[in-house]
Order: C-alpha cells, then sequence, then structure tokens
C-alpha cells in the first residue's frame, strides 16, 4: 500500500501516512478536499477531492450553518477535551492538541498546572489563556507575598526571592511556548530589554490568537 503525504501552509510535507491514516483525517475533518496531496507514481501534487480520496469526502458531513443553529445550540468546540467523545472527535482533539496545530484554550487552574508540569519545557506551544493565566497567577502571588512580607517583617525576606526564583523559570518557558504557537521563535522574548518598544510589541503578540496549522515548533 502506498503512502501518503500531505502539503502542509508553510511548505513543508506531513508523511509518509497510510491509507487509513488518511481516512481518519478526513473524517475528523483535519484534511481539506483542497489540500495537496502525492503518493508514489502521482507526476505532480493534486487536490485531495481530485484523487482516489476524494470518495471519502463523500461520507463527510458538511458543518452546520451558523444561521440554522438554534439559539440554544452552543458552538462546538473541537478543543474542549471533555466533549471530545471518542472516535473522530477524540482524535480531532488528540491532533490539534499534539499534532501541531493551536494550542488548546485553558482555564485558570489548568493553566497554572500545566505550567508547572511544563516547569522548563521550552518546544511545544502554549494559548493565549495559558499564557495570561500563568501571567496572572504569578503576578498575584509575587504581590502577596510583598505584602504579606511588609505587614509582618517590614522587609524583603529571602522566602520572596525563592518564590520569584522558583516562577522565573516556567515564565520564560510559557513565554516561550506562546510564541512558538504564533509560529515565532522563542528567543523573541529577549524584546524584554527593549524598553517600552519591545514589551509593547510582545504585549501585542502574546494577544494573538494561535496559527491553525502545523509549525517548525510542534
Amino acid at each position: 500500500m502506498s503512502d501518503w503525504f500531505i502539503a502542509e501552509p508553510d511548505g513543508n510535507r506531513l508523511g509518509p501516512l497510510s491509507l487509513d491514516d488518511i481516512k481518519a483525517r478526513i473524517a475528523a475533518g483535519t484534511l481539506a478536499p483542497e489540500t495537496p496531496v502525492w503518493k508514489q507514481r502521482m507526476p505532480e501534487w493534486q487536490a485531495a477531492k481530485d484523487t482516489e480520496l476524494g470518495a471519502e469526502f463523500l461520507n463527510v458531513p458538511p458543518p452546520v450553518p451558523l444561521a440554522m443553529r438554534p439559539a440554544f445550540m452552543p458552538s462546538p468546540d473541537p478543543l474542549d477535551k471533555n466533549s471530545a467523545g471518542t472516535g473522530a472527535d477524540a482524535l480531532r482533539f488528540s491532533e490539534l492538541e499534539s499534532s501541531g496545530y493551536a494550542a488548546p484554550p485553558r482555564g485558570l487552574i489548568d493553566a497554572v498546572a500545566l505550567c508547572l508540569s511544563k516547569y522548563a519545557t521550552f518546544s511545544g506551544r502554549a494559548s493565549r489563556s495559558e499564557y495570561w493565566y500563568w501571567t496572572l497567577f504569578s503576578t498575584l502571588l509575587q504581590l502577596a507575598i510583598g505584602f504579606l512580607e511588609g505587614f509582618f517583617a517590614g522587609r524583603e525576606t529571602a522566602f520572596g526571592w525563592i518564590v520569584t526564583l522558583a516562577l522565573f523559570l516556567p515564565g520564560i518557558a510559557v513565554q516561550a511556548r506562546r510564541l512558538h504557537d504564533i509560529d515565532r521563535s522563542g528567543w523573541w522574548q529577549l524584546l524584554l530589554i527593549v524598553p517600552i518598544v519591545g514589551w509593547i510589541i510582545l504585549i501585542v503578540w502574546n494577544c494573538k490568537r494561535g496559527v491553525d496549522y502545523s509549525t517548525r515548533f510542534s
């Protein structure tokens, strides 16, 4: 059985992939009909719908138009792990989360727990919510410790410095992953040493939604 290759938006090739893997991606909605594909004995890249894979797209239901959705019907969130279910939905969530697509949104507790579990992990991607919730948590924690130090000790203590140092590494790690999510190198966080202009650029980038394609940092 021939192996397939998929052309990604950034010009890279994804593969080789088995026919079953290709069919699973079509069923999960992660392979569009217009996506260029190629396998052995094909003279050139072709849109998936124009190859033998075209019949597979006939079995995939189209998205429900927004105008036809009932008011009480929430928009399906492919990144919601709790509602991913099984089969194609679970496959879609797994691929989006771990195979190079935009990082999924996080709640406050999940974001903090994830950043601590990835304490010194600079690879991968982090969503806007993951980054900003961690920033909120670390800022409030340091402010609270500073207040308690001033109230009880009247000065800074070694404990405050220990907490600051403990939060430093996961802070630069999640910043690197956040930059990866918008397809930029983690080294761009060195803009922090450029007063005002560098800070503004990083704030704008950290507010940008992650790109919905595989990047060199995925």
